[in-house]
Order: structure tokens, then sequence, then C-alpha cells
């Protein structure tokens, strides 16, 4: 499948106001939505499943590419993972960076992979999960999360 410039812009755009901005969620998804009335309903179902993946697996995805916050280009490296973790075609757009590079990281190595890392929550979440419940429940907890 294939991912239109106009619809990765506005992927883009929203990921920048809900990190940067700090607008939640749904108020950016709705105000997305009103700007871009000609957008069929399956490009705003997509652009609904993107934000929602790409602000709940950040840390997973970021480790994945293999980039931080600090990378230029951060929100497109985000959609960039999640299009090839969904099997979409990487177009090849500058922000993007190189999809080789990408691909090499791919799928995810759950068993050499740290908890905050598989399940995308914070350090201090983790510690306090773990302090409240122990690995064993904790992880039991995270998955059913997931």
């Amino acid at each position: 499948m294939k991912l239109h410039r106009n619809l990765a812009l506005g992927i883009v755009e929203g990921l920048q106001n809900i990190f940067i901005a700090k607008v939640p969620l749904r108020i950016e998804l709705s105000r997305l939505l009103k700007l871009n009335r000609k957008w069929g309903s399956r490009d705003r179902r997509l652009l609904g499943q993107i934000l929602l993946d790409c602000v709940r697996w950040k840390t997973t995805y970021a480790h994945l590419g293999n980039f931080d916050e600090k990378t230029t280009h951060f929100n497109w490296k985000l959609l960039g993972v999640w299009l090839l973790l969904n099997d979409y075609m990487l177009p090849e757009w500058e922000e993007l960076g190189d999809p080789k590079e990408l691909k090499k990281t791919l799928p995810l190595d759950k068993k050499n992979t740290k908890r905050t890392v598989r399940h995308s929550i914070p350090q201090w979440l983790d510690e306090l999960g773990l302090e409240a419940f122990g690995e064993k429940v904790w992880e039991k907890e995270l998955s059913q999360q997931n």
C-alpha cells in the first residue's frame, strides 16, 4: 500500500502538535479532520490509526529506527517505522531518511530488548510497577494492557 504525501504532512503536523505543543490527541485529530475535509474515509481512518500508534509506541518506534527525539525529522522517522511495520511502501522522501537503515532494525528482538522499549513505557512507570507488583505480575500486566 502507499501513503500520499498530503496525508503524511497532516500526520507529521499532528505529531508535532501532540509532542511539542502538548495538544491532546483527540483534539488534534479533530482539528486535522476539520482542516482537511477532502480526505476520504480511508485516509481519515488511517490518519487516526497512525497518530494513535505513533503516540502509543513512540519509545518502541524510536528504538527500532535507532533515533531519538533530538534527531532531525523525528516525527517523519516515526512515520517511516510505522509504514514499515504495517507493510506500506516506504516513499523515497528525504525526511524519512534511508529506508535500508530503517529495515536493518526490524523487527523488534523481544528477548534482548528492555521492558521499557518492548512495552513503550517510561522508565519511571516501569520502576513504579516493579515496586508495586513485582516482576512477574508487572510483566503480565503490561502484556495485558498492550
